[in-house]
């Protein structure tokens, strides 16, 4: 019986371009990553320091979902 592929990869995708903000207590990252099908995808990643910890939550956004 063949293994099931897990639906995510490990693998490291292409990135074209990285960019870092700090707005007071927030800080984002910026990501324009290439997806195995060559598509085009933009990773906006936003974290918040509460505490000494840091909450932060990931956006996604596919090349076909841009107007």
């Amino acid at each position: 019986m063949k293994e099931q592929e897990p639906w995510y990869s490990l693998e490291e995708r292409k990135l074209f371009l990285k960019e870092r903000y700090f707005s007071g207590s927030h800080n984002y990252f910026f990501e324009l990553k290439e997806a195995k099908n060559g598509s085009k995808y933009i990773v906006i990643d936003q974290r918040k320091k509460v505490g000494d910890k840091f909450i932060g939550s990931k956006l996604r956004l596919f090349e076909d979902e841009m107007l």
